[in-house]
């Protein structure tokens, strides 16, 4: 038997990326949005950045309640709605971090599909302190 963690079942059923159409994997038209959040030192420091795929266009927005999810949902739908009433807003993938399980909140909002990425491993950088030659 599968085990599902509390999280997942809070989230439920969510779009994985790859059920997004080929137009928004080739970064194809604008309106194509990326969203991820940059963690501070405490839970309450939190940055999100939603970037257009094919423009790189950024918006960066400071998180006042850090990584919450209905919170963070509210700034999304409030940050985005000039876009989807120009009719410019197609598309949002973002990470499978808890604080993305509202995005039900934000489809419903926007009406645009929100598809999110599966988790994957973390990846460090090391930097050396002596020099290549």
């Amino acid at each position: 038997m599968k085990q599902t963690s509390r999280n997942s079942k809070k989230r439920g059923r969510y779009k994985s990326i790859l059920e997004r159409p080929e137009i928004v994997a080739s970064h194809g038209r604008m309106g194509d949005l990326e969203m991820d959040l940059i963690l501070g030192a405490t839970t309450n420091e939190a940055i999100l950045t939603i970037i257009d795929r094919k423009t790189d266009y950024i918006f960066i927005e400071l998180l006042p309640q850090g990584r919450k999810s209905k919170p963070l949902a509210r700034v999304v739908n409030r940050r985005l709605a000039f876009l989807k009433r120009r009719g410019q807003l197609h598309s949002i993938t973002t990470d499978n971090g808890t604080e993305f399980s509202a995005y039900r909140s934000i489809e419903r909002s926007l009406g645009v599909p929100v598809s999110l990425r599966a988790p994957t491993a973390q990846r460090t950088i090391h930097i050396s302190s002596t020099p290549t030659r």
